[in-house]
């Protein structure tokens, strides 16, 4: 129609954008309420966000008050897919904070283009014209960001323990662990943390070969070379340390190069805390 302006939205690039900023929604979202999600796992809720971003073109016809449920309930399938092991107050946690990143998210890339003057206004949603330099230097930025937020949490939680209650074959286990933030092992399926053990901390007998069912095979590596642990799952770990006891969903495994953990029963993922 003659006189009317009319904007051409790439589905693909839309998607890829959408999909990175979830990327990066999400993971800080785990890393601020200790949310063990794998990558598949946040993929995947990233991948459902970006397809969200290309349905709501769609929308243009309903109010704003309609669309705000939609887009709410859209964020909560996304966590739902990220984050969900039958806890849903954690889940209902992580939203939020999904909700919030990606509000502030937006609000600086909203920013930064209105200041460019390479933005359009349609359907409700912001729309800007980002290229390859740009998209590579936010990118870079919220890296940086990640990276600042993960040496200060380490330089805070550098020498705090974590006393827990671990239910193992119908018995309870009292044990102290040493809370390192660089224990970033996870079982690669589930993307469940780690808990290192030394040899012995609970009877379970030889758990450095696949005997059971439920037990997995955890690669890891450090300075000493690449090598596999074995772990499995306890009916339930409770988290002393905290003003109200939690329960956490980790697995175990037993250390194999004779660590001392610093007199402690092991080493804890402060990620947990």
């Amino acid at each position: 129609m003659s006189g009317q302006t009319v904007y051409v939205v790439y589905a693909d690039i839309l998607f890829f954008i959408n999909f990175c900023i979830d990327f990066i929604c999400l993971y800080l979202s785990a890393k601020l309420c200790a949310c063990p999600a794998g990558i598949a796992r946040t993929a995947l809720a990233s991948a459902l966000g970006g397809l969200y971003a290309i349905a709501a073109l769609a929308l243009d016809a309903l109010p704003v008050p309609a669309k705000l449920p939609l887009h709410l309930l859209a964020a909560f399938v996304i966590c739902f897919a990220a984050f969900f092991r039958g806890d849903w107050k954690k889940l209902l946690i992580s939203c939020g904070l999904f909700v919030v990143s990606n509000a502030l998210m937006g609000g600086l890339l909203t920013a930064v283009y209105t200041l460019s003057g390479k933005y359009a206004h349609y359907n409700g949603g912001f729309y800007a014209e980002i290229g390859a330099g740009s998209l590579i230097a936010v990118a870079l930025a919220s890296a940086l960001c990640a990276w600042v937020f993960a040496f200060l949490s380490k330089r805070r939680l550098k020498s705090l323990y974590a006393d827990v209650e671990i239910v193992y074959d119908g018995k309870r286990y009292a044990l102290r662990l040493l809370a390192d933030s660089g224990n970033l092992l996870r079982e690669p399926v589930s993307g469940l943390p780690v808990i290192l053990l030394k040899p012995g901390a609970l009877p379970t007998g030889d758990m450095t070969v696949l005997e059971t069912p439920g037990q997995r095979v955890i690669p890891f590596s450090s300075a000493a070379g690449s090598d596999i642990l074995i772990g499995f799952r306890p009916e339930r770990i409770t988290l002393k340390t905290l003003t109200k006891p939690k329960d956490i969903q980790a697995y175990l495994a037993f250390d194999k190069a004779g660590n001392s953990f610093a007199g402690t029963d092991g080493l804890f993922p402060a990620s947990l805390l």
